[in-house]
C-alpha cells in the first residue's frame, strides 16, 4: 500500500503544482461559503445555519436546521459533493439514535420515491437540489438551491411525522 500511496502524492504533488486545482476549490469553497452566508442572513432567527465541514474533499457540507427540526434533535444539511458536482439536501438525526428512530418511523411513509435513505446509516431523507452545478450563473443556482431547500424543509416541518 505504501507503494501505491506514494504513486498517488507524487501525482497530487504535480496536480497541485499546476495551480488548477487550488483555483478551482477555492472558488467552490468561496461560493459555499457564500450559499452558506446567503441562508445565515435570509433565515437568521427562523433557522439555524451551521458551520461549513470540508471533508476529504469528497463532500463538503453545512446545516440549515429549522428551530423546530433542532428540538426534536434533528439537523438538515446542504451537501455538496465535489466528485459529481452536485448538490443535496438531507434530512439526518443530531446521533446515530435520534436517526434511526426516525428513520424508522417513516420509513413506511408516504415520501416521495427515492426520498427515503435506503438506510438510516448517513441520513433519514435525501432530495437533489442541483444534479451538475454550473458556477457560471451563481445566482441562479443559489436561487434554484434555496428554492428547493425551502420546500423540502416546509415538507418536512408540516409532516405529522415529525410533529409527535
Amino acid at each position: 500500500m505504501s507503494k501505491q500511496l506514494a504513486g498517488y502524492v507524487n501525482e497530487y504533488r504535480r496536480q497541485l503544482e499546476a495551480g488548477i486545482i487550488q483555483q478551482a476549490y477555492r472558488g467552490v469553497m468561496n461560493y459555499i461559503m457564500d450559499l452558506r452566508n446567503y441562508f445565515a442572513n435570509k433565515y437568521y432567527g427562523d433557522i439555524v445555519v451551521g458551520n461549513i465541514h470540508h471533508g476529504y474533499m469528497d463532500f463538503t457540507y453545512f446545516s440549515v436546521t429549522p428551530l423546530l427540526l433542532k428540538d426534536k434533535k434533528l439537523k438538515v444539511a446542504i451537501i455538496f459533493f465535489h466528485e459529481s458536482m452536485r448538490f443535496d439536501i438531507w434530512l439526518a438525526g443530531q446521533s446515530r439514535q435520534v436517526q434511526k428512530k426516525y428513520w424508522e418511523f417513516i420509513k413506511g411513509g408516504d415520501w416521495k420515491e427515492g426520498a427515503v435513505s435506503s438506510s438510516p446509516r448517513d441520513s433519514i431523507l435525501e432530495s437533489v437540489l442541483i444534479g451538475r452545478a454550473d458556477f457560471e450563473d451563481q445566482d441562479a443556482m443559489t436561487g434554484q438551491i434555496e428554492d428547493k431547500a425551502m420546500r423540502f424543509i416546509d415538507e418536512i416541518v408540516a409532516s405529522p411525522y415529525f410533529r409527535e
